[in-house]
């Protein structure tokens, strides 16, 4: 007696494929623009010739926004006082150590100061000062 063997052709479907790159990639673009939590302080960054992007070490690092007026603002919450601004800093600082400070350019120097000052309290080990590319 002789065995028959029926061949099959094996189909890839790639449209399944398709949709999950297309989900994901709307995900992507939709998290990187709105990713960047809103304070609600109007800060106007000052420019900076040197100005170098640290992409690696302050991605997922705490924002400490400074307005123009002196408010504090970490995390949604405003109108901070430095000393609350490092008790509420101190468990958001991550294993690297780093945090952002995005002082408005015409804020007082005496208050970015005691804003550090409060930040390195916090356990902070680094410090990112957020400045905008100067434009030739």
């Amino acid at each position: 007696m002789r065995v028959r063997r029926v061949r099959s052709t094996v189909h890839f479907d790639f449209a399944p494929m398709v949709d999950v790159v297309l989900v994901l990639l709307l995900f992507f673009l939709t998290a990187a623009i709105l990713g960047r939590p809103n304070t609600g302080l109007p800060v106007r960054l000052p420019t900076a010739s040197q100005a170098q992007q640290d992409v690696a070490g302050s991605a997922g690092a705490p924002v400490v926004t400074l307005s123009a007026n002196g408010s504090i603002a970490l995390a949604g919450r405003q109108n901070l006082s430095p000393s609350s601004l490092t008790s509420v800093l101190r468990p958001k600082i991550g294993p690297s150590g780093m945090v952002v400070l995005e002082a408005d350019a015409s804020a007082r120097h005496g208050r970015v100061v005691q804003v550090m000052d409060a930040i390195q309290a916090a356990g902070a080990g680094r410090l990112s000062v957020g400045v905008l590319p100067r434009t030739p």
